[in-house]
Order: structure tokens, then sequence, then C-alpha cells
């Protein structure tokens, strides 16, 4: 619903949000790894694209199909004070196909950068958070998967290790160290990527292929260069 107050939830969301709503997920996720954030997140983009996604011309309308009938669904580009649903979006579906493996939310990205181009071309400066987008799609990029205890030192110093540099254009899943945990639901490779004699192991792949691990935490950090 697009807002809330004294007890009350009304108005269809927009595109808006949506796209917010996921980003945020996706940055509790890689914040606290409490894998329910990452579950929403994917549930909440499916909706978005189910009931507003143009299968004409790509892109984010800003109003469901099944909301108001309206004479002209409009699409917004335009990154102001607060950047628009299709630019969040974008890097929202490129952020959610790696981390899941998904080629198809990959390739909703690129639509969308394609069905805007014309525009952004004109006036790079006025798309600022499309321009992330891009510079993620385009990277080099990473997908980082930290295996661990979350409760041990070595997996806690691994991660800070991980968050006290700045890396960009990277995703960062969790995969801790007890039976078939729930990642293993939403990013099946990651059953293939533990730990090395119990101790906290980082793994570094760019496009799908991974280096060798390591438990190394500034071994790690050069795996980024």
């Amino acid at each position: 619903m697009h807002r809330y107050r004294d007890g009350e939830a009304a108005l269809s969301g927009f595109a808006t949000d949506y796209a917010f709503l996921i980003w945020g997920l996706l940055e509790l996720y890689e914040a606290t790894f409490e894998v329910s954030y990452l579950e929403t997140a994917l549930d909440l983009n499916r909706t978005l694209i189910d009931h507003f996604w143009d299968e004409a011309n790509g892109g984010f309308f800003t109003t469901p199909d099944d909301g108001e009938a309206l004479f002209i669904r409009q699409k917004e580009i335009y990154d102001g004070a607060t950047p628009s649903a299709n630019s969040v979006a974008m890097l929202n579906l490129l952020r959610l196909g790696r981390m899941t493996a998904d080629m198809k939310l990959e390739e909703k990205a690129a639509q969308i950068g394609r069905a805007f181009s014309a525009d952004v071309e004109k006036a790079p400066a006025a798309y600022t958070q499309i321009m992330c987008a891009l510079s993620f799609a385009i990277g080099p990029g990473s997908e980082v998967v930290i295996a661990g205890d979350p409760d041990s030192s070595d997996t806690k110093a691994m991660l800070t290790e991980l968050r006290t540099h700045f890396v960009p254009n990277k995703v960062v899943l969790f995969n801790p160290a007890e039976k078939a945990p729930a990642i293993h639901r939403l990013a099946a490779y990651t059953r293939e990527l533990g730990q090395i004699d119990g101790n906290a192991t980082a793994y570094v792949c760019r496009n799908y292929s991974c280096s060798m691990p390591t438990t190394d935490p500034g071994k790690m950090i050069e795996l980024f260069a």
C-alpha cells in the first residue's frame, strides 16, 4: 500500500513504493544476513514485474495494471532529489540477479537501460541513479559469499574487513555453518561454497566464476583488485 496512518493502510502502491522498499530490504539483508529480508525483496520484485512492467517497450509504469484506470500510464526515469523508480529498480534487478544467479532478472535490468537510453544519453547528469546501475552492469562486479559461524571471531573479522573497504559493485551473501540454511533455497549455488577446515571462508566471484576460496581476510580484499 502507498500510505499508512492511524491504523489504516490505503491506496495501491506505486512503482516507487516497491522499488525503494526492495532497495531497503537488500541493504538490510547485507547488513544482517537475515534471509527473510532477501526473500521479501524477491517476492515484492515479482509483484513489481507482474503488475508494473511494460511488456511492449520495457521499463516500469508508475502505476499498476490493477490500479485506478488512467488514460495514460506514465513511466519515469528522471533522477531528481529522489531517484526514479526505474533507476532504483534497475539496480535492484541487477543485485537480485547476481545474488540468486537468475539471469532473467539481469536481462530485465538491461531492458530498462535500453528503454531509456536515448533520454539518458542526452543528459547523463540528470540520471545519476541509473548511471550507478549502468556502472554495476558494466562492472567489474563481484559476488561475495562468506561461509562461517556467525558468532565466531574469524567470521566477524572477515566481515569487518570486507565492510571496512570501499568495494563498489558487489553483492554479499552469508552461508552459515548449519544444516540446510535458508539461503540455499534462494541462492542454490551457495550449497557448494562452504567452510575450509571449519574456518570462516570467503569466495570472491565475478560473473559467477569464483576465485580460489580464502580464509585470510587480507587475501580476500586482494581478490577484488
